[in-house]
């Protein structure tokens, strides 16, 4: 018997944007992906770097999710569905602010590389980046309920209240909140998963700095503050450049 394929995997009903390119976080290399890769290993560095855009939600339900879309990490899988509603969320919450938006893609992009080497819990990492991105200021910073920037979701309680919105469990979203707040002020959490957004907040702070500041800054005093040994390789892609 053949192998089963859903439409949305059969490459015969594909569209021209199902196929596309992927700047490598690590050394700026061109990757292609096809919309089903959850994975490309890069052509130029050989880092594993993830699919920015895949859609695994089927994979909870379609009984031929493993003929179709081969062996996927099992956490990789439950954590689609919750970052595509907070996404919606988020988007709701941030009518006419589409720099923040673009910013909560781009540092959940870099967590789920950073993920895809250093492990965690993607629940928490990818929901955690959505928010940390959606709250960062023009100099990289993060804001709260105390900076003058204009965010609905600078507060604690509104950031819970999202995040519980969007099916994620008390528990689990207070502990995001925590890490949030943790980054926020500077301080140390001992997970991997603060470990990952940290990096990824750093990672999306270096891209916001124009070249004169990264020129005059410390290629080591820039790398030295990553905690992950990903995020020290991915750095050294902002130093450079």
């Amino acid at each position: 018997m053949g192998m089963h394929r859903c439409p949305g995997q059969d490459i015969q009903f594909w569209k021209l944007k199902d196929i596309f390119e992927v700047q490598c976080p690590y050394c700026s290399q061109k990757i292609e992906f096809w919309k089903d890769d959850p994975f490309r290993s890069c052509p130029g560095c050989g880092e594993r770097v993830s699919n920015p855009r895949i859609d695994l939600s089927c994979a909870k339900w379609c009984k031929y999710a493993e003929e179709c879309l081969g062996t996927v990490p099992d956490a990789v899988v439950p954590a689609a569905p919750v970052s595509e509603r907070l996404i919606a969320l988020l988007t709701k919450h941030l009518a006419g602010q589409p720099v923040r938006m673009k910013w909560a893609r781009e540092v959940c992009s870099l967590a789920e590389t950073l993920m895809t080497a250093e492990g965690g819990e993607p629940y928490i990492i990818k929901s955690a980046a959505l928010l940390a991105g959606a709250l960062m200021a023009k100099d990289g910073g993060i804001t709260n309920a105390s900076s003058s920037e204009d965010t609905p979701l600078g507060d604690v309680h509104s950031q819970q209240t999202i995040l519980e919105e969007a099916g994620i469990e008390t528990s689990t979203a207070n502990e995001i909140c925590a890490i949030i707040e943790a980054i926020t002020a500077g301080k140390t959490q001992e997970s991997i998963e603060f470990a990952v957004l940290w990096d990824a907040v750093q990672l999306e702070r270096l891209s916001l700095m124009d070249a004169s500041e990264k020129t005059s800054t410390d290629p080591a005093a820039i790398t030295n503050t990553f905690k992950t040994q990903s995020g020290k390789r991915m750095a050294k892609r902002y130093c450079s450049s």
